[in-house]
């Protein structure tokens, strides 16, 4: 190696050096990539079904803050996709089951452009929240859909400050776990594993951690109690063995995001809390 060559890869590595860090790199990041969020305008992508059109309707009207938005029909979306002009929410189905049975509806947020040809799959994803199980939504569904339009206002700013938060996804809000001491903490008996058994549910069982109905838990989700955390199982109608499975624990005040935890079901399609997280659950409060 030449002399003159050796100054030149020395120069080159000075100049990559000096360069500030926002300069380096930055394009292939998420943070950078999203940044422009708040000036752009949020297509909010209806579904061509009234029920839930109606509803999101009323909750993004009501809820949406942190962008300008417009709503789209699906056939829009299809034409304005390939324009970075644009971020898009929308209802996505999830891939399906094992053994080929519905997957999960997601509510995605996506970033248009070029690569959009390849569909939603080829999109940027800001942030994708479990909805619902594909087919029809349940009331519950719709109780939960105004904390998980929320979430994503939260997550979004997040995202943008910190590259860690945005590749993480929601898992990056189980820190918030250790806040929840002194929270009341209801989960729905339905929302817990077939493997627990009533003495396994007894035992973790505290002054400030209930196993309830699920009436009961949506009830106090609903009338939005104060200090109150209620959990959130996301799971097929009928899991096989391996399906995608998601659970959280929602502030019903705030709609903050305690805990979320993705995982596949187990043996015959067992899904939902699991001893070990009413163990931790319930000793938040001990």
């Amino acid at each position: 190696m030449t002399r003159n060559m050796k100054r030149l890869i020395l120069c080159s590595l000075l100049v990559l050096a000096l360069l500030p860090a926002s300069a380096q790199g930055r394009i292939e990041t998420k943070k950078f990539k999203i940044a422009d969020f708040p000036a752009k305008t949020t297509k909010i992508v209806l579904t061509g079904n009234d029920v839930v059109d109606e509803a999101f309707r009323k909750e993004i009207t009501e809820r949406w803050n942190i962008s300008p938005f417009e709503f789209c029909t699906p056939q829009e979306f299809t034409s304005l996709q390939g324009s970075n002009l644009y971020y898009f929410l929308t209802f996505a189905n999830g891939p399906a089951g094992p053994e080929g049975e519905a997957g999960l509806t997601f509510l995605t947020l996506v970033k248009g452009g070029t690569k959009a040809e390849k569909g939603l799959a080829g999109m940027l994803e800001v942030i994708s929240v479990p909805f619902a199980p594909s087919g029809a939504p349940s009331t519950r569904s719709f109780l939960f859909l105004p904390a998980l339009i929320d979430i994503i206002q939260d997550f979004i700013p997040k995202a943008i400050q910190k590259d860690r938060t945005g590749y993480a996804g929601l898992s990056s809000y189980n820190k918030n776990l250790s806040k929840a001491q002194g929270r009341r903490i209801l989960l729905s008996r339905n929302d817990l594993s077939g493997k627990l058994d009533d003495d396994q549910i007894a035992n973790c069982l505290n002054p400030r951690f209930f196993v309830v109905d699920e009436e009961t838990a949506d009830r106090a989700f609903a009338d939005a109690e104060q200090e109150t955390l209620v959990g959130y199982l996301i799971a097929p109608f009928a899991p096989s063995q391996g399906a995608l499975t998601y659970k959280m624990l929602i502030d019903a005040e705030t709609h903050e995001l305690y805990y979320f935890k993705r995982e596949k079901a187990g043996k015959d399609g067992d899904a939902g809390f699991s001893a070990d997280e009413l163990k931790k659950f319930s000793n938040l409060n001990k």
